[in-house]
């Protein structure tokens, strides 16, 4: 594992471009590259968008976005960068298998603060990874109103 490469974990969601924005200045002060990662399972994209898509079109969407605004703040800092859909039931264990197969050495996600029942009935992404990961993980909150 290095720090010349750190995994980052996106959605679209605040928290994700918060944990993004976070990244990017430590990722361009160390000179490391980073992955940025959506996990994508084509049911889901499915059952999310309003229109009948083939599976095809679902995909390049994902992709164009992983590759368009959500790395719009890398391009701006002249952060490298690479955009990988992980793919998988688990999207925990999908962002570990990107960082473990690109021997990154940090995971950067972040944490939407869902508490008490909420959490347990949804379940907690953050804790997740946290569980799983051998690869060092920084959780970033988002900012408190």
């Amino acid at each position: 594992m290095s720090l010349d490469r750190i995994v980052v974990g996106v959605d679209g969601s605040g928290g994700g471009l918060h944990a993004l924005g976070w990244a990017v200045p430590v990722a361009r002060a160390l000179g490391a590259e980073v992955i940025l990662v959506r996990w994508y399972d084509p049911m889901v994209e499915m059952m999310a968008t309003s229109e009948r898509m083939e599976f095809d079109q679902l995909r390049q969407m994902a992709e164009a976005r992983l590759s368009g605004p959500w790395a719009q703040p890398l391009v701006d800092a002249g952060v490298a960068y690479r955009p990988v859909l992980a793919e998988g039931d688990d999207g925990a264990a999908a962002l570990i298998g990107v960082a473990l197969d690109n021997e990154a050495g940090l995971i950067v996600i972040g944490n939407v603060g869902l508490t008490g029942w909420r959490e347990r009935i949804v379940g907690s992404f953050a804790a997740r990874v946290l569980q799983l990961s051998s690869v060092p993980v920084t959780v970033v909150p988002q900012p408190r109103p």
